[in-house]
């Protein structure tokens, strides 16, 4: 299983945000993301169903939930600290775009998903994926491999 994944651009639409409200510079490690990928806008992989990589052999990439995020990517990895200086901002930010509660009503893929009670005030961003290989018994994703969408 892949733990989580995210877009660059949504990274970096998220790194802007904090910025905006005054809070750090932050890395990706700070999601510990397993794959990234380019080529998409931001939160597109919300709706997308999966990520296909390889022709006669592949890996298929069924993203089969949102990814639901704990206070960790607000904690400065240097120092251990969590404030607004150094990564409650990050915090706060997700609370706001991202909880199910705000997701559900724009959501088409995971719309009951996130209607349920118990997940409105989780915080969600990336998504998790399970590995189906077709033709191999394993797959070596490298940078630069090019996948196709599944919607």
């Amino acid at each position: 299983m892949i733990d989580s994944w995210q877009s660059s651009r949504t990274f970096c639409g998220l790194c802007t945000k904090v910025a905006q409200d005054g809070g750090p510079q932050i890395g990706i490690d700070r999601f510990r993301t397993n794959l990234h990928i380019d080529g998409c806008k931001a939160f597109e992989e919300d709706e997308m169903k999966a990520l296909v990589l390889g022709t006669t052999s592949s890996l298929r990439l069924p993203l089969v939930k949102p990814c639901s995020r704990c206070t960790v990517p607000g904690v400065d990895q240097q120092t251990g600290q969590r404030n607004k200086q150094t990564g409650g901002v990050l915090t706060d930010i997700l609370r706001r775009i991202r909880t199910a509660a705000v997701l559900q009503p724009k959501a088409m893929l995971h719309k009951s998903f996130f209607s349920e009670a118990r997940r409105q005030q989780d915080v969600y961003f990336g998504q998790n994926a399970l590995c189906e290989f077709k033709g191999v018994e394993s797959f070596e994703i490298t940078v630069g491999d090019v996948a196709v969408v599944e919607l």
